[in-house]
C-alpha cells in the first residue's frame, strides 16, 4: 500500500485553536496505515500544516515510511527509492514530492526520478508515487518518463 500524501491535513495551515485535535487525528491516521502494511508515505503540501516535528516524531515512534527522493526538510533528506515483494514480484517503489512545500526543499523532480530509476536495480514492475499537480505529472511523463516505460 502507497498514499500519496493528504493523510495528515486537508488544509496548508492549522489554527492554534485546533492544532492538538488536528494532531491526534492524523497520528491515528498514520498509526492506521502503518498496521495495514503502508509501505511508502509521500507528504504533500498540506501533510506539513503540522510541521516538519510532527512529521518527524512520525517516522520516529510509529515508523512512518516516507519515500520522496527529493524532498529535504530541516536539513533531513529521505530514501527517494524501495523494493518490496508483493505477490512474488520485486516492486520498485518510487517517491517524489511536488512543488508547494513551504516548510521543506523540494528539488527538481525530474533529476530525482532520473536518478532513482537508475538507482533502483532490477525490479519486476516500478509504481511511481507523486504528489504533484497534473502540470507537473504531464511534464515528468514528458520527460523522465520517457526515456524508461514505468
Amino acid at each position: 500500500m502507497v498514499d500519496a500524501g493528504g493523510a495528515f491535513s486537508k488544509a496548508p495551515t492549522v489554527p492554534d485553536a485546533t492544532r492538538r485535535q488536528a494532531e491526534l487525528k492524523a497520528e491515528l491516521q498514520v498509526m492506521s496505515l502503518v498496521a495495514d502494511g503502508l509501505h511508502a508515505f509521500v507528504p504533500g503540501k498540506d501533510d506539513l500544516a503540522l510541521g516538519t516535528a510532527f512529521l518527524r516524531r512520525m517516522i520516529d515512534e510509529h515508523k512512518l515510511p516516507v519515500l520522496a527522493a527529493n524532498l529535504t526538510c530541516d536539513g533531513q533528506t529521505f530514501d527517494g527509492t524501495r523494493v518490496v515483494v508483493a505477490g512474488g514480484r520485486k516492486v520498485g517503489l518510487i517517491g517524489l514530492a511536488g512543488p508547494g512545500l513551504r516548510v521543506c526543499a523540494v528539488s527538481d523532480p525530474a533529476a530525482a526520478l532520473t536518478e532513482s530509476l537508475a538507482a533502483l536495480g532490477p525490479v519486476d514492475v516500478t509504481v511511481l508515487v507523486v504528489n504533484a499537480e497534473r502540470a507537473e505529472l504531464e511534464a515528468l511523463k514528458k520527460g523522465a518518463l520517457r526515456k524508461r516505460a514505468v
